[in-house]
């Protein structure tokens, strides 16, 4: 194992880094937030369709994912380079798949359908490459965990900002009329600028360093692939996180569009400006605390604490806001109680994140190896895993409440049942999440007295590792 240099990272290699963390998610935001209400509303295919084939594809996709981080973990390109390559190549193929996805030309049902999963399947593809380079970037670009924490705070912050933006669809939806273009050519515009554009940007991560050499493994892959499961860290937040997707759930969208409209100093908002409001207003300040991430860490005694918090805080003020119900000033409450829970849930990516660094450490520490690919594999299984059974159960919730997109259309109400249920999904189905990722976040043990231990015994390890060499 070698040390290059003292571990320093540029401002400007941070910006670069940050910018290019920020137009992925451009991308990323578009497809995950929009993809399912595109397939609902805009080409009319039946939620549950939409969900269960989603759902499929991204939790076998998500399987897939620390395979493909091992076998990234076992290679190295002729410059010696683990993962910055890979942010050279396939950022433009990811953004060509992003526009294609929104184009969508054909009105045979079948044909949609069909059309929608190679697509996507081809797209997550080439993003899982491209995601795990991106992140396991963070554990190579320094051996300092305080300043690999740096970097991770502002790559995901503007990640968040970065996200932010396809939450602005909504007020395009609201005035697309004004512009004169329909449901599909607004969404292919949104794939040409955020998808293809998006990606375009996420090209200046590879300007990051890798300043952590590893060998390349030479044991059999199982035995790659089995550094992962020594990660005890890694293991029970993989787990927490997909048990939080268990609930029923809903996108935001449906409850706007359909049961919500606002009157602000006399000016009548529709669902889609209420949802724009909304989004500013509960995630502004989560997203402004972002950067003061390490000292709400210091603050609550860890990372780990950090994600307890954020699960505890997520459930307290989801339920307060349940019982005042959401009309007349009720909805001022709402939202105010919600930006509050929303604080440290807009840290949990930084916290996580970080103590995923932090275990890579112990684990080098242990096994003289690191694992970078198949660790942030694991990452990208999380969210493939728990988008996948998102996806599934907002269009299993969606048909239990019996929703039809064909009504808006017509201009007929929803269904009683959808009427009925669609508040208490959309408020307290993540709530329930919450308390399933809670629990095994009681079982995590890494403290910062520990993580600085390990700290030090490995920058000795790594300094006899470096004289031994010179020898």
């Amino acid at each position: 194992m070698e040390n290059k240099g003292a571990g320093h990272v540029p401002s400007k290699e941070k910006l670069q880094y940050s910018i290019g963390v920020f137009g992925q998610n451009v991308t990323y935001g578009l497809v995950s937030q929009w993809i399912f209400y595109y397939c609902t509303d805009v080409i009319l295919i039946t939620p549950l369709v939409v969900g269960t084939i989603m759902g499929i594809t991204r939790i076998w996709d998500a399987i897939n994912d620390p395979l493909m981080g091992v076998l990234i973990d076992r290679r190295r390109f002729k410059n010696g380079e683990k993962l910055r390559p890979y942010l050279l190549f396939t950022p433009i193929i990811i953004g060509l798949l992003t526009l294609l996805m929104f184009l969508s030309p054909f009105e045979n049902p079948t044909a949609k359908i069909v059309y929608i999963f190679f697509i996507y399947i081809a797209w997550d593809f080439f993003y899982t490459f491209q995601d795990i380079a991106q992140w396991g970037m963070t554990s190579l670009i320094s051996p300092l965990s305080e300043e690999r924490t740096k970097v991770i705070q502002w790559a995901r912050i503007m990640g968040t900002l970065g996200g932010a933006l396809a939450g602005g669809i909504t007020l395009l939806l609201s005035f697309k009329s004004y512009f004169k273009v329909s449901h599909k050519q607004l969404f292919f515009i949104l794939g040409l600028f955020m998808g293809l554009g998006g990606m375009s940007l996420s090209l200046l991560t590879h300007k990051a360093k890798e300043r952590i050499k590893s060998d390349k493994p030479r044991e059999p892959i199982w035995k790659s692939m089995g550094l992962l499961f020594k990660n005890r860290t890694v293991i029970l937040i993989l787990i927490a996180n997909i048990l939080s997707a268990i609930t029923f759930y809903v996108p935001p969208i449906y409850f706007f569009k359909y049961k919500v409209s606002l009157t602000v100093f006399g000016y009548e908002l529709d669902g889609y400006k209420s949802m724009i409001l909304f989004g500013i207003a509960t995630g502004l300040p989560g997203v402004l605390c972002m950067a003061a991430v390490s000292k709400f860490a210091k603050l609550f005694k860890g990372m780990k604490n950090l994600l307890i918090i954020a699960a505890v805080m997520d459930v307290v003020t989801r339920l307060i806001a349940y019982l005042l119900g959401y009309q007349g000033i009720s909805f001022v409450f709402m939202v105010l109680l919600l930006a509050l829970g929303g604080i440290p849930n807009n840290l949990k990516s930084i916290a996580s994140t970080a103590l995923w660094c932090d275990s890579l450490d112990y684990i080098e520490l242990k096994t003289g190896k690191r694992a970078e690919a198949v660790t942030f594999a694991a990452q990208n299984f999380i969210e493939k895993a728990r988008s996948g059974l998102s996806t599934f159960m907002g269009g299993l919730t969606l048909t239990l409440i019996k929703f039809d997109a064909t009504k808006y259309e017509a201009g007929l109400p929803q269904d009683a049942t959808f009427n009925k249920w669609i508040w208490f999904v959309f408020v307290m189905g993540p709530a329930v999440g919450s308390v399933l990722y809670f629990i095994p976040l009681m079982f995590v043990k890494y403290s910062d007295k520990m993580k600085e231990k390990i700290e030090k015994e490995l920058l000795l390890k790594r300094m006899n590792a470096a004289e031994n060499d010179g020898v």
